[in-house]
């Protein structure tokens, strides 16, 4: 199920998006790394054939790399067939996520045609094409995702820890150089999540070879995203429904990639900048309790994640029920959930690590 309603009245139209079902793989495999299941294993690995059966296909113009195409006929959209970098990105890390669980079940020659797309998108800068369009268009950039950069670097990272080729960790390391770059005299910058957790994996490897980002670097970029993130945060203390809520109208998919951040960027820092990841951690309890307090719980949905609080039957009454903002406020998305589920697998392995 892509998505739900809380109320069974609400109509909503046919929709998918396939790099957010790559990112529902990530969180998948935490999951199963927590505690394994079969019925987890089972979820993933359909996910994983849906994906590759479905969505995996060649590059008209170089048939010797793959690439992960959003079709129309799946996404219920118009216009010319695309494959998004953060579709490579994601898919690798969905799909290398299942080869920890089950090894050998995508070759390993297939990842790498996956990881060869995500460099022939890159430019000599570190920055990407966001699209390949098919049809004369080919790469392009006429638009750009603020997190397509990030979760190809991630998507890197993790074929590098898998097959060694360092040329997959030249990669994302040129793209955490050119954010760093691109961003280090901007008084406010983008809350780019996924651009953290590439860092904290690339972190381990940094300076190990040359050419490789350097840990001053990437500290310096981590700094920066955390603090345009905790600026961002309504306040930590109080009783208020959307304390620690990382937006003024409660929703709860942007403070769990917040948090994602967060606490990728506590991994990351030192003793050194100790009054920093003090901050942070303390940002991250109280958008943890603001999260886990939006969680449906019971009914059909329970254990599902709504759009905002205010969707919440214990918030029903609430007059902002009715503004604009709220009106998908009880809707329950995929990346809603997965979002969470990732948040908090990341913040038990802080605190309560096994």
């Amino acid at each position: 199920m892509y998505r739900r309603h809380l109320d069974p009245q609400a109509e909503l139209a046919p929709k998918y998006n396939i790099i957010r079902h790559a990112g529902t793989m990530y969180a998948l495999g935490m999951s199963y790394q927590r505690q394994p299941r079969d019925e987890v294993r089972d979820a993933l690995l359909r996910a994983r054939n849906y994906l590759f059966e479905e969505c995996v296909g060649r590059v008209p113009e170089r048939p010797d790399l793959l690439a992960v195409w959003s079709y129309t006929w799946i996404e219920h959209r118009t216009g010319l067939e695309e494959a998004r970098l953060g579709g490579a990105g994601l898919g690798l890390v969905g799909l290398l996520q299942l080869e920890k669980i089950q090894p050998g079940t995508t070759s390993l020659e297939d990842l790498r045609r996956l990881g060869e797309f995500i460099l022939y998108m890159q430019k000599p800068d570190g920055s990407f094409y966001s699209e390949f369009v098919a049809g004369p268009t080919g790469r392009t950039d006429l638009w750009t995702s603020l997190y397509y950069p990030g979760e190809a670097a991630l998507g890197l990272v993790v074929l590098f820890e898998h097959d060694g080729d360092a040329k997959w960790l030249s990669g994302a390391s040129r793209t955490l150089a050119y954010l760093s770059e691109s961003r280090k005299d901007a008084k406010q910058v983008p809350a780019d999540h996924w651009a953290l957790l590439a860092t904290a994996r690339i972190w381990k490897h940094a300076g190990s070879a040359p050419g490789i980002v350097s840990r001053e670097t990437l500290r310096g970029h981590t700094l920066q995203v955390a603090e345009s993130i905790l600026r961002e945060q309504q306040g930590q203390f109080g009783a208020g429904p959307i304390q620690g809520c990382f937006t003024a109208d409660g929703r709860t998919c942007p403070s769990a990639t917040r948090l994602e951040g967060l606490l990728a960027a506590r991994e990351v820092l030192s003793v050194e900048d100790s009054p920093e990841r003090a901050r942070i951690e303390r940002a991250i309890h109280a958008g943890m309790r603001f999260l886990v307090g939006s969680q449906v719980e019971d009914g059909d949905y329970a254990g599902g994640i709504p759009r905002a609080v205010w969707g919440l039957p214990r918030f029903s009454g609430d007059a902002r029920q009715n503004e604009r903002p709220n009106r998908r406020a009880g809707e329950i998305r995929v990346d809603y959930v997965q979002h969470a589920l990732s948040a908090f697998i990341q913040y038990e392995n802080w605190r309560y690590p096994r």
